[in-house]
Order: C-alpha cells, then structure tokens, then sequence
C-alpha cells in the first residue's frame, strides 16, 4: 500500500521517541523490542553524524541536534502533505481509505461506514484490514492503516483516540440452564473474568466469538460474549457487566492535515451515532 508520506519509517520510531523520552515505552507502542529501537537510533545518529539523545538514569533527553531533527521532519511532513491535498479536488479520505478492526467491531461498523464512504465518492476504495485491538493499534501507529476501530486503546502520544460507544462483556443464555460455559481467551481482561467464575462453571475456551453465540443460540450452554454478538444473535444477558469498554476510533496525529482530520474524525463520529 501507498503511504500518505514518503518519508521512512525511521523517522516515525524517532518521533516516538521525542514523545515519550523512553526507549522501552517507544518500542512497545511500534511492537518492537528495546533493543531494536536502540539500533534505529544509532543508525539514524549515525546518518546523522550527531547524537539526537543524551541517555540519562532517567530515560532519554532530546539534544539541540535531535531538536532540529524533528522540526526538519515535521515541516517536510507537513509540507507534502499540504502540497498532495491542495492537487486534488476530493480529500484524501473521500478518495480512499484503509481501515482495520477487530471481527467483532467490524460486524457493526462495516456494514454502516461502507455504505456511508461510498456515497461520498462512487470510485472510492475501501481496503479493510482485521486482527487485535493490539495489532491494530500498531499498525495505524506505523502508518500501515490509515485509521483503525479498537477496544480501551493504550495511551500513544501519535495517536488521537475518539470513543464511539461504550459496550460490555457479559454471561448470555437462550433458553436452558447450564454448567458449560464457553469463552474466548483470546477476550479482553479474560484471566480476570474467568478466575471469578471457575468455581461455578465448567469453562470451554473457543477462540471464536461467532461459534460460542451460535452454540448459545442452539441452547447448548452458556457464554461469555461482547455485547454486540450477543445482540445480534438476540440472546438474554444473565447478571451483570463482567467488564465495561469503550469501542474508540483512531487515527495518528501525523496522516491528515489538521482541516482533514478534523472532517474525517467528524464525518465517522456523525455516521456511526447511535450504532
């Protein structure tokens, strides 16, 4: 896929770390190890035959090089992109987008926001693109996507987070009592949940939300499922919330001019009001 800037991915590690002023914290919001990270900014000192950190006991601490580094690269950012959007007459997001979601947060969103993108522009192109709440997150972090649909997104200072709606996790039956009850473990705050309830039922892990809805609709056990799931498959919520979360929206600070982005943001929240 075509990035929105040309510009090499070095240089987005660098930027993270002028964030966070911590190696660790700037390799784990890229999915990178410490080590990795410290590489790239040896070579990019290197190339730049100057240091950009001083290294301290308390983490990292920009220098007048390294300042000027950033400025260099935030001005050429922004410089192209103005220079991309200013040659065309549709924004970059009424032409095209690549979005990523987690299955689950896709079966609601997608269904509305394609139709929605579409009637902006009939040639638009939408590429989707799914995994984890994590995964996503890393990937429209590294500009792979060019914004992504996930769960209680971390803290990332390139990363503007909107809340679209809060849901739940939550014990659902149809009809029938039972001692199975089935979950994902791959499910947000799991060891959590599970270690309160293991001593009432008889767990089954599926890494399949759609197999453990349709296995409760069959009224073949219990489940532990997202709200969404078990709405659509119109099954009865037993007790209470097991864990509350906010489904969020999120872009990097970096993709769009601020006009852009500020539409973009809009025309998402507006479109998917009420989902």
């Amino acid at each position: 896929m075509t990035k929105e800037t040309p510009f090499k991915k070095e240089y987005q590690y660098f930027k993270t770390c002028c964030a966070t002023l911590n190696l660790s914290k700037a390799a784990e919001i890229h999915g990178l190890g410490q080590s990795a990270m410290s590489k790239i900014i040896l070579q990019l000192e290197h190339g730049q035959k100057a240091k950009l950190f001083e290294r301290t006991s308390r983490g990292l601490k920009l220098t007048a090089s390294g300042a000027h580094l950033k400025e260099v690269i935030e001005h050429l950012e922004n410089e192209w992109l103005k220079t991309q959007n200013q040659s065309k007459s549709l924004a970059i997001w009424q032409q095209r987008l690549t979005i990523g979601y987690h299955p689950v947060i896709a079966r609601t969103v997608l269904p509305v926001l394609a139709p929605a993108l579409y009637q902006q522009n009939i040639e638009f192109e939408l590429t989707s693109v799914f995994g984890t709440s994590t995964e996503i997150t890393q990937k429209v972090n590294r500009l792979d996507l060019d914004l992504g649909f996930v769960i209680n997104p971390i803290k990332n200072p390139n990363l503007i987070p909107k809340k679209v709606r809060a849901e739940h996790v939550a014990i659902y039956k149809k009809k029938k009592n039972h001692v199975l009850l089935m979950y994902n473990p791959d499910m947000y705050l799991a060891p959590k949940i599970i270690s309160k309830l293991s001593h009432q039922y008889k767990l089954v892990p599926v890494q399949n939300y759609e197999v453990i809805a349709a296995s409760i609709a069959a009224d073949s056990c219990y489940g532990i499922l997202p709200s969404p799931i078990a709405e659509a498959y119109n099954l009865e919520q037993i007790g209470q919330e097991l864990v509350n979360f906010d489904l969020c929206l999120i872009v990097h600070e970096s993709k769009f001019q601020t006009s852009d982005r500020k539409n973009l943001i809009q025309f998402m929240l507006e479109t998917l009001k009420g989902l």
